[in-house]
């Protein structure tokens, strides 16, 4: 059934400029039970008087016989025991708590998820540390924490009386699409002859009681190390294979919107010394081979123990499909006294038609937001930039494998962003699809638009996907998959009542929209041909095609499918100059987007259409 919209404005060409920025006053809702990641930056805590380098303590958990902690390390809280080690496999055993890889093999961690159990303050303690004769301490460490669902706060702990007293020395900041790398300083422990760290966490519930409960996802802790710090060093924190300062970072790009690459770095000074031109270079590289180079647009002054995000844009633009890798290395005019952390990586796939921002592997599910009623629809999906001329045909949905949404009704959207009015303008739809998830479920299903959409340079785009609700115990809500994480204010979507917002703490909904292919909508001019648009459209038996002829000409029409596989092909012999038509047939054909070409001597003009059963 064809979704009916009260108000439609019409399409207005070159009316929105990159509009990243006007969503900020958006409303931000939460999921409800379905991993959601929080796109924000690391922070670290400054002192002072720090000296050279000398490691005291180091823990990377590599060697460790999982799920055990390392010999020395002990635990305490509320429920006590359950900090335990593993990988990103083990942290999403629940499905909730997605923890992407760090580039170990194990790390410690605690989770409500992982033994069915609540969790309220529980520490994880580091052995005791002399640290007489030391001066300029520091602690070093890699923490994922997403403080989603509710999940109260992660504190650094220190105490110099065996653990009887402890004293918050960092909170850490919250950021769930990446690992942090954090330093604190400890240098007013410098000459204490016991020094111990813990790592507390809480779920957002109050310990001991059981009606003041949380069920949070975790905190996970690695790559360990006190030592002394040195004067010059920067750390790359993260890499996005985007300048987000002017676009949004994709995962897979069609060949259609292909752009200058360009990259985002997060930068830590864990030196001592301010460092006034801290900067990155970046190297792009396909199939092993260097294609292209950038580097940041404008160094930055980074303080101590401070941090900054430095975006950049390369002259190299892709001319062929594959995937590119973005390697970022930190620079500055002083010597790197540590080497070992300089680079960050990401990588981005340039296809023939598929535009996405998901990581293609599921890790979780959406199926409403926390301020609606369950059993009220929903839709969800990703913000994405037009840097050229293009149109769309389809859209991707992945469907999380559950036989609770058989028979439900899902369907996709495209919308952009009128700058001028402020608002978002509806543009197509694809039909309603009935799940059946013996097919559907754990795949990533293509719905074609009603008719397709051509888009202009500076649009910016909101594919979705959306349901119409249920049960009230949301029991039989579409499951939408997610595969990842997103930025914050990139993944926004629309209440039943039709009111806008954008996803707090965004995972990355797995919605693509995808293009026509590349010979769709072939200029007429200089063809000798004129073709219309087939009558009716969609249609479910025969429809007619009309085409003109200026002058006479052999004429071949045929049919293919998205992938460009011919279905059909019909010799119409000769034609003379004028108007003629031709009759075709869905019979045998699935319901889908279908294209037609008229082909003369001079070439061939494609149009789209669609087939409705």
């Amino acid at each position: 059934m064809r979704k009916i919209y009260t108000s439609l404005f019409a399409l207005a060409a070159g009316t929105c400029a990159f509009a990243q920025a006007n969503h900020g006053n958006l409303p931000f809702e939460s999921l409800n039970r379905s991993n959601s990641l929080r796109f924000e930056s690391a922070s670290v805590v400054k002192g002072t008087n720090l000296q050279e380098k000398a490691v005291l303590y180091s823990e990377d958990f590599e060697s460790v016989t999982t799920p055990a902690l390392p010999a020395g390390m002990t635990t305490t809280g509320c429920s006590m025991g359950y900090w335990y080690t593993g990988d990103e496999v083990d942290a999403n055993t629940g499905g909730y708590w997605p923890v992407p890889s760090n580039g170990s093999s194990t790390f410690a961690m605690i989770n409500d998820d992982a033994d069915d159990q609540d969790k309220t303050e529980e520490m994880l303690i580091l052995p005791a540390q002399d640290f007489q004769g030391q001066t300029g301490m520091v602690l070093k460490f890699s923490a994922f924490h997403d403080q989603n669902y509710g999940t109260g706060d992660a504190i650094v702990r220190v105490s110099t009386d065996g653990g009887s007293t402890w004293t918050d020395v960092l909170t850490l900041p919250v950021d769930a699409a990446n690992w942090q790398n954090i330093v604190v300083d400890l240098s007013a422990y410098d000459g204490n002859a016991s020094v111990t760290v813990g790592f507390w966490w809480n779920d957002g519930g109050l310990c001991g009681s059981t009606t003041d409960t949380n069920w949070g996802t975790g905190l996970a802790i690695d790559n360990i190390v006190m030592e002394n710090a040195v004067a010059d060093d920067l750390a790359a924190n993260w890499l996005l294979p985007a300048d987000i300062s002017t676009d949004y970072a994709y995962t897979m790009i069609p060949m259609g919107q292909a752009r200058p690459m360009g990259a985002t770095m997060r930068i830590t000074n864990q030196g001592t010394n301010t460092q006034a031109d801290a900067g990155f270079d970046f190297d792009i590289t396909t199939g092993g081979s260097s294609v292209g180079t950038g580097s940041e647009g404008v160094t930055a002054s980074i303080a101590s123990f401070a941090a900054d995000t430095l975006t950049g844009v390369s002259t190299f633009t892709p001319t062929a499909t594959g995937t590119y890798t973005i390697t970022g290395t930190t620079t500055m005019s002083a010597t790197d006294l540590d080497n070992s952390n300089n680079e960050a990586s990401a990588s981005v796939e340039m296809t023939d038609t598929v535009w996405a921002r998901d990581f293609t592997t599921f890790d979780g599910g959406f199926y409403n937001v926390s301020s609606q009623t369950n059993g009220e629809g929903v839709k969800i999906g990703h913000l994405l930039v037009a840097t050229a001329d293009q149109d769309f045909a389809s859209i991707h949905i992945g469907l999380v494998n559950t036989t609770a949404h058989d028979g439900q009704l899902m369907f996709g959207e495209l919308w952009y962003y009128d700058g001028n009015a402020g608002s978002w303008v509806f543009l197509e739809s694809t039909d309603d699809h009935t799940i059946n998830n013996a097919t559907d479920g754990g795949t990533i299903l293509e719905l074609p638009l009603l008719s397709p959409v051509s888009v202009t340079a500076g649009m910016e785009l909101l594919v979705v996907a959306g349901h119409y609700g249920g049960a009230t115990d949301a029991s039989d809500h579409v499951r939408f998959a997610t595969a990842g994480v997103s930025q914050e204010g990139s993944v926004i979507g629309f209440t039943a009542d039709g009111s806008a917002f954008q996803l707090l703490s965004p995972p990355a909904p797995v919605v693509r929209l995808v293009a026509a292919p590349a010979d769709a909508n072939v200029a007429e001019n200089g063809l000798n041909v004129h073709v219309g648009q087939n009558y009716p459209n969609p249609f479910n038996g025969n429809s007619t095609i009309g085409y003109s002829l200026e002058n006479a000409d052999e004429v071949i029409v045929e049919i293919t499918d998205l992938t460009g596989k011919v279905i059909s092909v019909m010799n119409e012999g000769v034609k003379s100059a004028g108007n003629h038509t031709v009759v075709i047939n869905s019979n045998g054909l699935a319901a889908g987007t279908y294209y037609y070409s008229v082909i003369t001597s001079n070439g061939k003009v494609t149009k789209a259409m669609n087939i409705a059963k």
